[in-house]
């Protein structure tokens, strides 16, 4: 009928659960020291 407004179905909200974040373990690059070879010391 033409006068007659649509009644909005109200939607149920759900709701989010939160996800906890898992903490990635940083996995640490050893470094390879490189020896210097020592040789005489830069003069500026």
């Amino acid at each position: 009928m033409a006068g007659k407004k649509k009644k909005k179905k109200k939607k149920k909200k759900k709701k989010k659960k939160k996800k906890k974040k898992k903490k990635k373990k940083k996995k640490k690059k050893k470094k390879k020291k490189k020896k210097k070879k020592r040789s005489q010391p830069r003069r500026n």
